[in-house]
């Protein structure tokens, strides 16, 4: 290697050599997405307290809407802050191989602000 000091952001070094395989840390472009993630999230929820509190018979299990109101903020913030660990989880790879990792995004924040207001109509019924 030349030992020179590579220009901030260079694909290359100016001894042609080409920085394929480090990673990019480029979060900037995506960080615009996470305020529409969480009102993708609140409508969610609003359209997920409304269906459950719709339903009849669903009084006396607390303990599910306990474990939906952990499980929905949970998918909420995997799919704000990106997590790269939740993403490489096996299911979460074969909705981001289908609808790309944005998309997967946005169907996580959706079906935990969902969880999340299934939940809270399960505790208060």
């Amino acid at each position: 290697m030349c030992k020179a000091p590579r220009p901030r952001g260079a694909q290359r070094c100016i001894c042609n050599y080409v920085f394929e395989y480090e990673p990019r840390r480029d979060r900037t472009r995506r960080s615009g997405l996470v305020p529409s993630l969480l009102a993708i999230a609140c409508v969610a929820y609003v359209l997920g307290l409304l269906w459950i509190r719709s339903q009849d018979g669903i009084a006396g299990h607390g303990e599910v809407g306990l474990l939906l109101v952990v499980a929905g903020p949970f998918s909420i913030a995997g799919a704000a802050f990106d997590w790269g660990w939740f993403f490489r989880a096996r299911r979460a790879r074969l909705v981001a191989a289908i609808a790309s990792r944005t998309g997967a995004r946005v169907l996580y924040a959706a079906l935990g602000g969902a969880l999340a207001g299934a939940g809270t109509g399960l505790l208060l019924a």
